[in-house]
């Protein structure tokens, strides 16, 4: 797979896909009636087999691991070629903007030098002194003739002016997109109406191509162009005649091809990203017989009028209730005349000292411990390495012997120092130990692994303490990827090229979801993720966020799922706060209810809405995909309409419930310290070649993150084992500890791991069997 975006890797993806296709076996009807899992397990075989190890299994195994291989890279090529088209197209007018920004400060530098030379010149030219016949001696003394048919030229560009847009010089790139559009257009599955104006511009474009024109003719389809670009594509020729410059033409295409792949007009057979909508959703005959009980499954009514009222008669009491109460809310300031209103930042709670002495004395009495032996004593609590020892192994090695390997890559990838270090620390064979990577650590186990480490922490009782589960917090933390992916990309953070581990922590502090996401996506389409694929025990329904793990459309997404998205705003003061009934009045909060949300819209789309929401609970589709294709169509698409107006219903509460309760302040920000928190755990724990990720592709981070997972929350549970069984010690000695004041100090603490070093991995202190069953519950 490509790496690095370029015309030159583009054309390689477009080859690979057309000899997939030429294959035949991608489209294997029979695929379709085999399970969604069964074909994902199949096809990460494929990726780890060689040609050597597919000639030895029977017929049938081998066909099937070959089919649903090249399904699985099918989908993955495409969706890179169109990853690869958009970021070819947007660095071409990033460099045609950053060359308009120069003429205007050029112009405006001959603008000003003008001036000065036309002032030095009406000097010169009123100067008395000077005879008549020894003026140009003098203005050629004081400027040369060169200079001065410079800035004539000069002055003749600033009359002709510029038409206010940099899409005028996208053409200095039109060499460059020359390079790959032919292959791209005539090789990648787009599917459009044909008689559509784009359809046939497109048509119009791969006839050209086929024939060998280099010369857009005069029929050539312009209809498709938004007027900002036509101005650019039909110039007039040398005698006057309008003309297509095909220069501006195929970047014009290009680029109009992008936005309408974004907002779904167009989309790409076999695609998992960018296929046609209906795809992710519950078909249409389904959802005509099983609609009523899709509805009654998520708690809403077919009816929409009575969702609407539900909805009214909710945002009016919590309104009238903050309404009351605004007068004596000494936080709050409304300024009637201009609409405003002003929130007073909450000062930060001093720490009682009981919380300082009591972390003290934890602190003290926390055993010494090397990382490694956190994970052997968490493995004989809960089994989870059982999950890694499937399908065999070496049978030269002992049970402890293959715990080991497992444990050693689990530490060489999640701490971020690889195999080839790993091995070279802990004096274990490489080869055993990246075989271990290679084949044993899929992205099942290591899932399946950290929910038995959850599962198990959220069962001890000073788990409680902390946190029942019933609320999380989701942020974002940027690693630097200084080589090039394509799901890489620049972040103003790390002033570099990198991606974001966006996860969801837990009110207990166990790290319940991670995922790797690009940095140009913003985050607020994956909220929802961690909340419905985390798979654990834990049941959080409240989600603490900042200001970019939300939109109005995803507040509404959460909450028709039974969720509440309770995100800490920034600029709170510039948000828009809404009515459903504008009759209603409110003596003191009217002048800052200045929205009006529109039921229209909810009626439009409201069983098509619902249709979107039951797919999402039924894990037909993650929501991240989803809400990202929503969030391309905009304002073009019913469903983002109707979830818009129903999430600024939602925001508004949310919003004047922060504006009247300073503990629901204080709460959200204590939910997304602990996340904070978190993220520095991982950071300690994560210490290899300075928290840099070097993994050549995208799945090497989803392995780097999951492993970093299961370390995290084996931390995380072994913390508080020995913090239950401490405080426990401490109140036989007679020291009085609250457990408000225990559940300020966190079990986060890490003075007393030692994470580096050589690893020494002692396997009589390990299981002695293969039992691959869940350890009994605590």
């Amino acid at each position: 797979m490509a790496r690095k975006e370029s015309p030159g890797a583009l054309l390689v993806l477009t080859d690979q896909l057309s000899q997939m296709r030429s294959i035949g076996l991608t489209a294997w009807p029979a695929l379709a009636d085999v399970h969604p899992a069964t074909r994902r397990l199949l096809a990460g075989w494929g990726y780890r087999y060689n040609v050597w190890h597919l000639c030895r299994f029977p017929a049938a195994k081998r066909n099937a691991i070959v089919s649903c291989f090249l399904q699985a890279a099918r989908a993955e090529i495409t969706d890179a070629i169109i990853d690869m088209q958009d970021k070819l197209i947007t660095s071409i007018h990033n460099k045609a903007r950053k060359r308009y920004d120069e003429l205007l400060r050029a112009a405006e530098e001959a603008r000003s030098r003008a001036v000065e030379v036309v002032e030095e010149l009406g000097t010169l030219v009123l100067n008395d002194a000077i005879p008549d016949d020894q003026l140009r001696k003098h203005i050629f003394a004081w400027l040369p003739s060169d200079d001065i048919t410079r800035l004539v030229e000069g002055c003749h560009s600033l009359r002709a002016g510029h038409d206010g847009s940099p899409l005028g010089l996208v053409h200095h790139w039109y060499g460059y997109t020359r390079k790959y559009s032919p292959e791209l257009l005539e090789k990648t599955p787009f599917q459009f109406v044909e008689s559509s104006p784009l359809g046939r511009a497109i048509i119009y474009l791969r006839k050209l191509n086929l024939d060998g024109h280099r010369k857009v003719f005069a029929d050539a389809p312009v209809d498709f162009l938004p007027r900002r670009w036509v101005k650019h594509v039909v110039r007039n020729d040398e005698k006057g005649e309008p003309a297509i410059s095909r220069p501006h033409y195929e970047p014009a295409l290009l680029t109009i091809l992008n936005e309408r792949l974004k907002s779904g007009d167009v989309t790409v057979s076999y695609s998992r990203r960018w296929t046609d909508f209906e795809e992710y959703l519950i078909p249409r005959s389904l959802w005509a017989a099983q609609r009523v009980a899709h509805y009654a499954n998520l708690g809403l009514p077919v009816d929409v009028d009575s969702y609407l009222a539900g909805l009214n008669d909710h945002l009016k009491g919590v309104t009238e209730e903050v309404d009351q109460r605004a007068p004596q809310n000494q936080a709050l300031t409304i300024d009637g005349k201009k609409g405003e209103f002003h929130l007073t930042a909450l000062k930060a709670a001093d720490k009682p000292d009981a919380v300082k002495i009591l972390k003290r004395l934890i602190e003290s009495r926390l055993p010494k411990i090397d990382l490694v032996d956190i994970l052997i004593d968490i493995d004989h609590q809960t089994n989870f390495l059982r999950h890694f020892l499937q399908g065999g192994g070496d049978p030269g090695l002992s049970p402890a012997g293959r715990r080991r390997n497992v444990l050693a890559v689990l530490l060489a990838i999640g701490c971020n120092i690889g195999c080839q270090r790993m091995a070279l620390a802990s004096r274990l064979n490489f080869h055993e130990i990246s075989f271990v990577a290679d084949w044993y650590l899929t992205e099942d186990a290591l899932k399946a692994a950290s929910i038995d480490i959850i599962n198990f922490a959220f069962r001890l009782p000073i788990s409680h303490v902390y946190g029942r589960g019933a609320t999380c917090s989701a942020d974002g933390m940027r690693f630097y990827v200084p080589i090039h992916i394509l799901a890489a990309d620049y972040s103003h953070v790390l002033q570099g090229r990198g991606v974001t581990l966006y996860a969801h922590t837990a009110d207990n502090f166990l790290r319940m979801h991670q995922q790797p996401i690009p940095c140009r996506l913003r985050e607020a389409a994956f909220s929802l993720d961690g909340l419905m694929e985390h798979d654990t025990e834990l049941d959080p329904r409240v989600c603490y966020t900042d200001t970019h793990g939300y939109t109005e459309v995803v507040m509404a997404t959460a909450a028709l799922l039974g969720y509440e998205l309770a995100p800490r705003i920034k600029d709170i003061k510039d948000q828009t706060l809404y009515k459903i009934d504008r009759q209603q009045r409110y003596p003191n909060l009217d002048p800052i209810l200045n929205g009006t949300v529109k039921p229209n819209l909810i009626r439009a789309a409201w069983d098509e809405t619902v249709r979107v929401i039951a797919s999402l609970e039924n894990r037909i589709v993650s929501p991240s995909l989803v809400l990202n294709r929503l969030g391309s169509y905009a304002r073009q698409n019913s469903v983002y309409q109707c979830l818009a107006e129903i999430g600024r219903v939602h925001k508004t509460v949310h919003i004047l419930k922060t504006l009247d309760d300073e503990e629901y302040r204080r709460r959200m920000g204590r939910e997304l310290n602990k996340g904070e928190a978190s993220h520095d755990l991982s950071r300690f724990l994560c210490f290899g070649k300075e928290g840099v990720l070097r993994g050549r592709e995208f799945g090497d981070q989803v392995h780097t993150f999951s492993s970093l997972s299961i370390l995290h929350n084996a931390v995380v549970a072994w913390n508080m084992i020995h913090i239950a069984a401490i405080v426990a010690d401490l109140r036989a000695e007679g020291h009085p500890i609250e457990d408000e004041t225990l559940s300020h100090v966190t079990p986060l603490m890490r003075k007393h791991i030692n994470p580096f070093g050589r690893y020494h991995f002692d396997l009589s202190r390990m299981r002695q069997d293969l039992d691959r069953s869940p350890a009994p519950s605590v």
